[in-house]
């Protein structure tokens, strides 16, 4: 009986250790959409700063639950590489060999990912104009400052 009250002690404890480090890790975590990238901050005691340009991002999905939180696995370009562990646990879960990064538990997850799509559409839209420019050779951004009139 005291060696069952032992490993039940211990169990807890354990697991009590695990939800303060949920807790601390969901208390820290910070995800922000520019208008050019994803920058994940997250860590309790290594705080660490994950960017990614909307140029690495292929696409990126939307899961919601019941609760209307959801996570938003990002899928990254191919030559994009990125690591499992580093990102852990903002990553997707099983996809080892080519990791998606994931902005985890989002309350109000569709009003988030209206806000993530809108911005990808936006740079995508900007990038074509660009290109067109660039192509036409009218970049209005590149040249040199007018003359001055004396």
């Amino acid at each position: 009986m005291v060696g069952a009250l032992w490993i039940l002690a211990l169990g807890v404890v354990s697991i009590g250790g695990l939800l303060l480090l949920a807790w601390a890790m969901a208390r820290s975590t910070v995800y922000t959409i520019t208008t050019r990238r994803v920058v994940m901050r997250f860590g309790v005691a290594l705080p660490m700063i994950v960017n990614f340009p909307f140029a690495q991002i292929h696409s990126a999905q939307m899961k919601r639950h019941r609760d209307d939180t959801g996570d938003i696995p990002i899928i990254l370009v191919a030559s994009t590489r990125t690591s499992y562990t580093v990102l852990w646990p903002h990553v997707r879960p099983w996809h080892f060999t080519k990791p998606q990064p994931m902005l985890r538990a989002i309350p109000d997850v569709a009003r988030v990912a209206e806000i993530l799509s809108d911005a990808l559409n936006r740079y995508l839209a900007q990038t074509e104009k660009d290109a067109a420019h660039a192509e036409a050779g009218t970049d209005d951004r590149a040249g040199s400052d007018p003359a001055p009139a004396s």
